[in-house]
């Protein structure tokens, strides 16, 4: 901000220091006067003491305390290194209490990161100045702060001089800052502004303070044409050297604003003005029919060779060919047209196929019986249907989970599963909500959705062979000689065919009481120094049992596919093995089936399949982008 004062010279400059945040208002910093050069010494060497008027928003506006607003009494405590919080009546006796106890002026600091002391050290000229190389050609004399005689600057000059006068190519370098000028400006780091008219030029050297640095303070030089017009700018900052820099920017902004304040207290008559009471309103311009208008990208370089404008007579329908509606007459005759022209060329016309031969002109049909939805009974039927095809013989079982051994590579791995409940999809279909909306479990579930493979998907299904060698291993060498593992496909559960799951292995151990199980493999991405116990806690896998000890979470969805595993196998227990992405330490657990548990399990995935997924298969529509079918059977 600025404020003009009347004065025998003219109108002078006086540049305000703002608040951190602009909510304060403006306060005036008065400058330390300097007796003689010893004083000036010692004020370097024994450092600088900030009072009350050197901090922005230091001193209340109002003796009255209470009248003062919430925010001015939060920067006054800011400036004290006080608390802010409470409200108003807490803040004004906070106050209070700091001005009867002294602590007011004791415990008084610069809460804005040294910018207050920066602007003192400016005034007392304690700062090393950075001029720019101007080769001689800048005045070194003659400059006042006098801006009567400065010509209007804008917004408009200011862009034209940062960015219109630059190459497109390099407007992207100069837009920033044209910006952080501008907050530059705003944060009171433009110091002191000086002018010098001569030779019908303008010339303006400015002292900005930098951003980060302490020591120094950067001076601009601009040189203005006699309408306003920057001409050439110089700045002694690294970035300063083709003169469009933060601090070149910030100095115009500064221009700017006092050219707005010197027209708000300018001495001129109104009448002496432009006109600006009756200013004509924008006018519109010709209203042109779309068939007059000429559609196409200008293009300066190129001459167009055609004319391009579209020939559209009056009442021509203007859709496309697929949307117009065809009368049954004018279907008539093109049917007519194909087989005279048939007739004396002798060629046979493929249209004469696909066109009525006859078009009646009532059709009582409103719509195909085809296109109309299924009924509630149909669907029903349909449902059994699909539920009695998914129910296999033990036989048939057998012989699906042989033929897909080969798993995600086999196609009929994949075709047996798109319709079913699979054990890696219990945990989605099981922990549903019932205020939560099924759809996208369903897109799921029928693989509606695109599958994606991850990074880590990938490796975990390159790295099972090796997982897989590493727990034979280990089990071997902790007493389980005989143990063994075969390969396996997909199982279909014998009394819920909708229910599959395809294990990793079947293990055999004949020298335990319950030889036959599952295994279970799964490899997490680690941290560079993070180990496996910490991955599966981190993960929540597993849950710390004290003792150092570590157990599976039951919450987990790797704790439900084993269950429905098992549950499908008829096995009893599943070794769980987990591997880091990194070393080859393994976590070994025992998992046995839990029946409580599974009878919590069931009916949700049986109530799934019943509600959502087979009204889905007899009567696709989520497939389709249209709302679930949502039916009830008893």
């Amino acid at each position: 901000q600025f404020a003009g004062n009347k004065t025998k010279k003219g109108l002078g400059l006086k540049l305000r220091s703002q608040s951190m945040h602009g909510l304060f208002g403006w306060t005036e910093i008065k400058m330390a006067s300097i007796a003689n050069d010893s004083k000036l010494s010692e004020t370097k060497e024994e450092g600088f003491i900030l009072t009350e008027d050197d901090i922005p928003g230091a001193v209340l506006p109002n003796r009255n305390v209470e009248a003062c607003s919430v925010v001015q009494l939060k920067r006054w405590l800011i400036c004290r290194g006080a608390k802010t919080s409470g409200k108003k009546s807490a803040l004004v006796s906070r106050v209070k209490h700091y001005v009867e106890n002294g602590l007011d002026m004791k415990y008084l600091r610069d809460p804005d990161n040294g910018a207050n002391i920066m602007k003192k050290k400016a005034d007392l000229g304690l700062l090393d100045k950075k001029e720019p190389q101007t080769n001689g050609k800048f005045p070194k004399e003659g400059f006042n702060s006098d801006l009567n005689a400065l010509p209007k600057v804008s917004f408009g000059t200011i862009w034209r001089y940062m960015i219109d006068s630059v190459d497109s190519k390099k407007q992207l370098s100069t837009a920033k800052p044209l910006v952080k000028g501008f907050n530059f400006y705003k944060s009171g780091n433009v110091h002191s502004i000086h002018h010098l008219k001569e030779s019908g030029k303008h010339f303006i050297k400015s002292q900005v303070l930098p951003s980060m640095k302490k020591n120094l303070i950067y001076q601009c030089q601009i040189v203005m044409s006699s309408i306003g017009g920057v001409l050439k700018a110089y700045c002694g900052c690294p970035a300063g050297i083709d003169g469009r820099c933060n601090h070149v920017s910030a100095t115009l902004f500064a221009l700017d604003e006092y050219c707005k304040e010197r027209e708000k207290i300018s001495i001129e008559s109104c009448t002496s003005k432009p006109c600006k009471w009756n200013i004509p309103r924008k006018r519109k311009g010709p209203v042109s029919p779309i068939s007059a208008m000429s559609f196409h990208k200008h293009d300066y370089s190129k001459q167009i060779k055609t004319d391009r404008t579209p020939n559209i007579k009056k009442g021509n329908d203007v859709r496309a060919i697929h949307q117009r509606e065809w009368s049954d007459a004018k279907v008539n005759n093109m049917l007519q047209t194909i087989k005279d022209y048939q007739t004396k060329s002798g060629n046979i016309v493929g249209w004469s196929h696909i066109l009525p031969q006859e078009v009646k002109e009532e059709d009582t049909i409103v719509s195909p019986l085809k296109v109309l939805p299924p009924s509630l009974r149909e669907i029903s039927e349909k449902c059994k249907e699909i539920e009695k095809k998914l129910n296999l013989e033990e036989k048939e079982i057998t012989k699906v989970e042989q033929k897909t051994r080969g798993q995600s590579k086999d196609k009929l791995w994949n075709y047996h599963r798109k319709c079913r409940i699979t054990a890696s999809k219990c945990y989605r279909v099981a922990s549903l909500k019932p205020t939560t909306s099924p759809t996208k479990a369903l897109a799921d579930v029928l693989q509606y959705n695109k599958q994606y493979q991850s990074f880590a998907m990938n490796q975990g299904l390159e790295k099972e062979e090796e997982i897989e060698r590493l727990y034979v291993t280990s089990k071997h060498n902790s007493g389980y000689r005989n143990l063994s593992v075969e390969p396996c496909g997909l199982f279909i559960s014998q009394s819920h065919g909708f229910l599959a799951a395809t294990p990793d292995g079947l293990v055999s151990d004949p020298h335990v009481s319950q030889p036959l199980g599952l295994l279970e493999m799964k490899l997490i991405q680690l941290n560079d120094s993070e180990s496996l116990r910490q991955g599966l806690l981190q993960r929540r896998i597993c849950k710390d049992c004290g003792d150092n000890h570590l157990k599976m979470n039951t919450g987990h969805k790797y704790f439900y596919q084993i269950q429905q595993q098992m549950f499908v196998t008829q096995r009893k227990w599943t070794d769980f093995v987990v591997k880091g992405s990194t070393g080859n330490e393994l976590y070994i657990e025992q998992v046995n089936f839990n029946s409580e548990f599974w009878e919590s399990v069931l009916p949700k995935l049986c109530n799934f399949f019943q509600q959502q997924v087979l009204p889905e298969m007899s009567y696709p529509r989520v497939k389709y982008g249209l709302a679930r079918c949502q039916l009830r059977f008893e």
